[in-house]
């Protein structure tokens, strides 16, 4: 058989027949998609955005719109942020490597032999592995270009010296095709040949080309010792016959004192190596977290994070990649617009809000009001102003009357409590670094972020006025080298204070002024601790109404966590979740999606057929949990075909189909009620499928030395 034969040989061939005509059976009835259920998420002829109309479908269409075109403009703001972070902390990161690898540096020749030394960088990556493939691809970006060829090696790949050294030939080969046209110097009926080419001819093509080839090494704290060094050493022969035409970049996450131990003296002889810090992950991650996290200095243009999500990321910062913080900031923001109705609130243009009645009864259920109604109703003393309760009763009066100019001003007062929040919070940052920072010659904390975390993660504001002396318990030593200040540079620190405008409130509203005694240092610790815990009263967020609209917390009523949404984007518990989708199958085939819930009734078709025959692949898993370790598959089939109520199936199959409009389906449906050799076929085609779809969710395995035997896959702690 010719190549050519072999070739029509594995082909398939596809023939196309006209569709059989309708069965004379159907109803003439209507069929609409948008008359049958309301499509969430699926852009409609009226709206082309991957956005929901919320409020079981009542939302106003240009709500739903300018809920989109906000988390488009607030999310590029953050995004904006992050690249300007990363542009001014990455300037320059790789100039020294480049100017180590395009020129000749000092003890780049042997002393003895004067041969020429392998240029090789060390590039120290960091102990945190999730940011290596950006570090890499940054490198891989600033030396890419018209006069090199970069090669990338990872230890998966490189099983031995000879598919290592393929690999690269094959790498550097694609590469001149692609961007060196490589055909100018070579026929096209030698392509084939090019492929075959020793790696020594592969260099001198270089050489012809004037091209260096770098050769990065990814991992070579994974690397295996007997791939590496004879690798190191064939890079290190053909450079000095080529005249310094090859470098190495070799990327550790480990000290050079330790990785050297990989590397017999021997072999490091001939490398003329330097050492590369270009991990600067830490402070670009921390510079972005202050700016995503934090806001101090932002308006409407971001989201407000609760502190004890603030502290749930500053845990798993050492953990995650720059780029992983990124898309998880990007997935709140998302999720945040895309459910909560009222975010269209979170702006200084209410020009374009459409307010309808729906609208009443979000404001009514939100969590954040009716939580002020609890502690009214349970006579709790909430120090509440004549003002304040005056405000609380026109609201709900309001509310029953729907008048929107009470809710407007309730409303507003509390949207002024939110953006105030970002004021209190950065007003407090900044009084306490001043403190640090005059009275004290070290650092307990070196930014915000760290201050943050001292401030709230042992803070409960339900007992912060039980706990008012421990709140500020980092600052101990700083209140200590007070005490033994000078009277005048304690006065120096209040008169400074008291030019800054930000810090007025604070020095005004307590007895904050110059001392003449040693004896009132104390009283001035006690009157500041006082500031302190006052400012700390206005962080409580919790008790701010309508938070909803701009405040992403840790938890939501039941609901699932911020935190937990996000480790579930990223982090999916796979078997988990194909377990649960298996026992509990309705709440993934009755919802919004695909049916209009308000229309579903015990009589409806698709209720009926689910109640006596869910999707067979769920069937099957339940009479799969029920059985051994060891099952036969044709004792398995069996049982599977007589839980079956064959007359009742076939009868709202054949209903379904004709309702659908699906004629083939509704003639093979007929054959199995009148044939039953056609009702096995159809029963066993569904078992095998399913079966086969259990075995790949890991479900089970082949049984050993029995092709008619599966055993369960038993999983433990995982």
């Amino acid at each position: 058989m010719s190549f050519d034969d072999f070739l029509d040989s594995q082909r398939i061939v596809y023939e196309l027949k006209p569709n059989v005509d309708e069965d004379d059976s159907f109803e003439d009835e209507y069929y609409d998609n948008e008359t049958i259920y309301y499509q969430e998420g699926i852009p409609t002829k009226s709206s082309s955005i991957p956005f929901i109309k919320l409020m079981n479908g009542h939302e106003p269409l240009k709500n739903m719109q300018r809920r989109y075109e906000l988390f488009e403009r607030n999310w590029k703001i953050q995004h904006d942020l992050i690249t300007q972070v990363l542009n001014k902390n990455d300037k320059d990161k790789f100039t020294p490597l480049k100017e180590f690898l395009y020129s000749i540096q000092p003890g780049g020749f042997l002393k003895k032999q004067g041969e020429l030394r392998l240029t090789t960088a060390l590039l120290n990556l960091g102990s945190n592995i999730s940011n290596h493939s950006r570090l890499l691809d940054q490198v891989h970006e600033s030396l890419d270009g018209n006069d090199c060829v970069v090669v990338r090696l990872h230890s998966k790949m490189c099983g031995s010296i000879k598919s290592t050294i393929r690999l690269i030939n094959t790498e550097i080969l694609e590469q001149l095709e692609k961007d060196f046209k490589i055909d100018d110097i070579q026929d096209d009926s030698n392509d084939f040949k090019i492929r075959k080419t020793e790696f020594e001819d592969v260099v001198n093509i270089l050489k012809t080309l004037n091209i260096k080839l770098i050769v990065l090494i990814e991992d070579a704290d994974s690397f295996p010792t007997g791939v590496l060094i004879p690798l190191l050493k064939v890079l290190w022969h053909y450079n000095k016959i080529h005249s310094n035409q090859l470098k190495v970049i070799i990327g550790i996450s480990t000290p050079f004192i330790i990785f050297q131990e990989k590397l017999p003296k021997l072999t490091t002889r001939f490398l003329n190596l330097k050492n590369f810090q270009i991990d600067n992950s830490n402070e670009s991650i921390d510079e972005i977290m202050e700016h995503l996290l934090l806001n101090i200095d932002d308006t409407h243009n971001s989201l407000i994070f609760e502190p004890k999500l603030v502290l749930e990321f500053l845990k798993i910062k050492t953990k995650i990649s720059i780029s992983q913080f990124i898309n998880y900031m990007k997935l709140i923001y998302m999720n945040h617009y895309f459910n909560q109705p009222l975010s269209i609130f979170w702006t200084n243009d209410f020009s374009t809000i459409i307010l309808n009645k729906y609208y009443f009864k979000v404001f009514e259920r939100l969590p954040s009001v009716r939580k002020i109604d609890e502690n009214l109703s349970s006579n709790l003393n909430l120090h509440l102003t004549d003002e304040q309760q005056t405000q609380i009763d026109d609201f709900y009066r309001g509310i029953i009357s729907q008048d929107t100019n009470e809710i407007g001003k309730f409303f507003r007062i509390n949207i002024g409590k939110l953006l105030d929040w970002r004021i209190n919070l950065r007003t407090l940052l900044d009084f306490i670094n001043q403190i640090q920072e005059y009275f004290i010659d070290y650092k307990i904390w070196f930014n915000n972020l760290e201050l943050f975390k001292l401030i709230f993660q042992n803070l409960e504001f339900e007992t912060i006025e039980k706990n008012e002396s421990l709140n500020f318990q980092f600052m101990r030593p700083i209140f200590e080298t007070i005490l033994m200040a000078d009277i005048s540079t304690i006065n120096e620190f209040i008169q400074k204070i008291i030019k800054v405008e930000t810090f007025n409130y604070i020095v005004e509203n307590f007895n904050i002024v110059e001392i003449r005694k040693k004896q009132e240092i104390p009283k001035f610790l006690n009157e500041l601790t006082k500031a302190l815990n006052n400012q700390l009263y206005e962080l409580d967020i919790n008790s701010i109404p309508f938070r909803e609209i701009c405040c992403i917390s840790t938890t939501s009523r039941g609901l699932i966590t911020m935190h937990e949404l996000s480790m579930n984007a990223f982090n999916p518990q796979i078997r988990e979740i194909a377990t649960e989708t298996l026992l509990n199958s309705k709440n993934q085939l009755f919802n919004s999606i695909h049916s209009n819930l308000n229309l579903l009734t015990p009589t409806d078709l698709d209720l009926k057929l689910f109640k006596l025959f869910e999707p067979s692949v769920v069937e099957i898993y339940k009479l799969y949990r029920e059985a051994g370790v060891f099952i036969n598959i044709y004792d398995f089939y069996q049982v599977f075909k007589y839980s079956l109520n064959k007359e009742e199936l076939l009868q709202l199959l054949k209903e379904k189909c004709k309702k659908n409009r699906v004629p083939d389906a509704v003639k093979l449906i007929k054959q199995c009620e009148s044939n039953e050799e056609s009702w096995d076929k159809l029963t066993l085609s569904w078992f095998l499928k399913n079966l086969t779809e259990l075995q790949l969710l890991g479900m089970f395995k082949d049984g050993k030395n029995k092709s008619e035997i599966i055993e369960k896959n038993i999983w433990k702690g995982l």
